[in-house]
């Protein structure tokens, strides 16, 4: 087993013995904190969460109640591509996705789901490179959603990982400097 791996396995673990009360709670602290950042942009791509994931569906309501434009991941012939918030079929993985079609334009923020994150803003995905491809070459604010328990000094970063610019927690907002 590869050390990344190791890592999913211990990561999601940790996040996936949160007592549902616990996890409630600090979904509702890491949506107060999203909202709060998020009030500076126009548009947010956010993954459609699932399983033991900081929830989103609370931030994506939100976003749109404040006239955010919205857009979700969907997976097209094996590549994610952002697609404007509206109705929803099982997609790739089981996950919800728009039925809309893929969007081409500009977005101004991303939300990204992980299972741990490194000081320098490296995330630990689930592997499969959607994320890194998607963000790769874009010019997005890239913001990790997580609980602060995620967060790591034995994830190292491999060639191909897309740094995020911050990461938003229970405890607030953080912000990585540029090397």
């Amino acid at each position: 087993m590869t050390e990344k791996q190791e890592l999913r396995k211990i990561f999601s673990a940790k996040r996936g013995a949160l007592p549902p009360g616990e996890k409630e709670r600090l979904d509702d602290a890491v949506s107060r904190n999203t909202l709060v950042f998020c009030e500076g942009y126009g548009s947010v791509f956010v993954y459609n969460s699932f399983g033991s994931e900081t929830d989103t569906k609370k931030i994506v309501a939100d976003l749109l109640a404040a006239g955010k434009r919205v857009y979700l991941p969907k997976i097209v012939g094996g590549e994610m591509f952002a697609a404007p918030y509206g109705g929803a079929v099982t997609g790739a993985y089981g996950i919800e996705e728009p039925e809309t079609e893929p969007y081409a334009g500009d977005i101004d923020l991303a939300l990204v789901p992980l299972l741990a994150i490194n000081p320098k803003g490296f995330r630990l995905g689930y592997g499969k490179g959607f994320y890194d491809r998607f963000l790769s070459g874009r010019r997005i604010v890239k913001m990790g959603l997580l609980y602060s328990f995620q967060e790591t000094c034995l994830l190292e970063e491999t060639e191909g990982d897309v740094p995020m610019d911050g990461a938003i927690t229970e405890l607030g907002v953080h912000m990585y400097a540029e090397d």
